[in-house]
């Protein structure tokens, strides 16, 4: 027995969005961007963190400061991402 016209298999893609842009995804050129400035400022933080002086790379090491700086940069990144899907939704 065939199966409705109306039905879609599990491997068909979904239908876009009502009002999506196909080109406003990225790209391999701007993931590559993205990487390679994440790859440099991670080295530049290094960088800079060796030219401390002792004591300060011993406050930076030895206590949670660089895992609350890391969890507070991924709280702000996550709010602005959610403000301008909200900003960006249909009313």
């Amino acid at each position: 027995m065939a199966e409705p016209a109306s039905r879609t298999a599990v491997a068909d893609p979904p239908p876009p969005a009502a009002g999506a842009d196909p080109s406003t995804s990225p790209g391999w050129r701007q993931v590559l961007t993205v990487a390679t400035a994440v790859v440099a400022a991670v080295f530049g933080a290094q960088v800079v963190t060796s030219a401390l002086p002792p004591a300060w790379q011993d406050l930076l090491f030895r206590t949670p400061l660089a895992i609350v700086l890391l969890a507070a940069g991924t709280v702000g990144l996550l709010a602005r991402i959610a403000r301008r899907e909200a900003s960006s939704r249909p009313r």
